[in-house]
Parts: C-alpha cells; structure tokens; sequence
C-alpha cells in the first residue's frame, strides 16, 4: 500500500467517525433508573429534562412500582428515551449498561438505598446497578426518596422519625457512597451529572 492511498484509507475512517458522532451527537447517554419513589421526582425529572435539552440521550429502566406510580407515557414524553425498559422487555444487563455513561437513580427509594447499601440484588433494577458498579460505570443516584430530612417527605408528615431511625436512614446513603455511587440531591442532580461525566 503506497502513501497516497494509506492516507486516504485514515481520511475515509476519520470521515466515518465524523458520521457516527454527528449520528449520535457526540452527547451523553444515560441509563435513568425509575423507582416507586414520589419524594423528589418531579425535581429528578426537571433535571433530565435539563440534561436532555443539553442533548444527553436516556435509556429508561422503571421498577416494577415504578411502572405502577409513573406513567410510562409521560416519561417517554419528558425525556425521548431511545427505549424503555421494565421486568417485562429487559434485554441482557451488559446490552443495557455497555454504551451508557453514566446509570442515574432517579429518586431513590428507601427501600432501594437500603439495598443497595448492603449489596441485596432481588429485582431486576439492582441487577442492573450491581452490574453497572462492577463495570465501572458512574452510578449518580438522587437521593430524595431516601433521605430522612427530605422537605418534601415531613410535608407529608414523616418528620418525627427516632433519631436513632433517622441515622439508620442517613447511614445507608453514606454506604453508598462507599461503594463508589455518587449521592446527590434531586435539585443538584444535572450538575453533578455534567460534572461527573465530564471527569
């Protein structure tokens, strides 16, 4: 192979390069994990969308109680994922996780940060943050739905929890982040988002 034609083989894949990331708007993508939690979601959302008009792409995963609080049509009108996904149509984790940048909870349940923290994997959205974290993708989670002195959770009367109660709760949200998952507030979250896949 001589000179001229060497280089015009790298011209022909730099151009298809080109062609890819124009495709895919050389953005973001994001795997956004939907749980059954109300506190901060509207917010986690708002933030999406923020993400979104920046041109970050979305998978959706939503848990079984998701599906049943958020209707799945409004979320595919929010955010424009390219797919959405629950127990029912989930393909093989590696095929979900594999081209994202990132795996976002958005607004975590108690349930699901008490999980987490002790590394329980009993539905198929911890699966796919399990695997996630063991591939070494950044798992940004809004941590809301979990979190004890949420405004949102003692304007719906659970303000007087035990202090002792109360720690336990703060303390599974400190596990997290031992493990490696960022932990945000659902108001900081496309912030922390940018922030993180940019690093």
């Amino acid at each position: 192979m001589d000179m001229e034609e060497a280089l015009k083989k790298i011209c022909e894949r730099v151009l298809m390069f080109e062609m890819d990331e124009s495709k895919n708007g050389g953005s973001p993508k994001a795997v956004v994990c939907i749980s059954g939690s109300t506190f901060g979601y509207e917010k986690a959302m708002a933030e999406l969308v923020r993400l979104k008009e920046a041109g970050w792409r979305f998978d959706v995963f939503m848990s079984d109680t998701g599906m049943l609080l958020h209707d799945p049509a409004k979320v595919r009108e929010q955010l424009e994922p390219e797919h959405i996904y629950s127990r029912q149509n989930c393909p093989m984790v590696q095929q979900l996780y594999k081209e994202a940048d990132c795996i976002i909870i958005a607004a975590t349940t108690a349930n699901a940060a008490t999980k987490i923290a002790y590394g329980i994997i009993d539905t198929p959205m911890l699966v796919v943050i399990n695997h996630s974290l063991m591939a070494g993708k950044p798992v940004i989670c809004s941590s809301n739905g979990a979190n004890p002195d949420d405004p949102e959770r003692a304007q719906a009367g659970m303000r007087f929890s035990p202090e002792g109660y109360r720690e336990m709760m703060l303390e599974h949200l400190q596990k997290m982040e031992k493990l490696g998952i960022t932990v945000t507030d659902a108001e900081s979250l496309c912030r922390v988002c940018s922030e993180k896949v940019k690093a």
